[in-house]
């Protein structure tokens, strides 16, 4: 029997909600399915650029605005929120 995921990452949670698969964020990303097993798993933490790039993956998946902390753990901070943008078009 698997091991039940307790503690699922934000950006996996986001992909099961809005039944999302990997491969469509990793072809409009630019990153591999592994890397995002990696990040969804919470074996690795994205830096700001991955997190820009699969945000804006999420958006073109979806056809629809997708804001970073959606997809990641960012805090509750409006600076950060400020700081780390995507682009309105996409």
């Amino acid at each position: 029997m698997p091991p039940l995921v307790v503690d699922a990452t934000r950006l996996d949670r986001f992909m099961r909600r809005n039944r999302v698969k990997p491969i469509a964020i990793a072809r409009f990303s630019g990153y591999s399915r592994q890397h995002l097993r990696r990040l969804r798993a919470g074996e690795m933490d994205p830096g700001r650029k991955a997190m820009i790039r699969i945000t804006t993956g999420c958006s073109v998946a979806l056809g629809r605005r997708v804001h970073i902390w959606e997809v990641f753990d960012i805090g509750e901070d409006d600076f950060i929120r400020e700081y780390i943008r995507i682009p309105e078009r996409l």
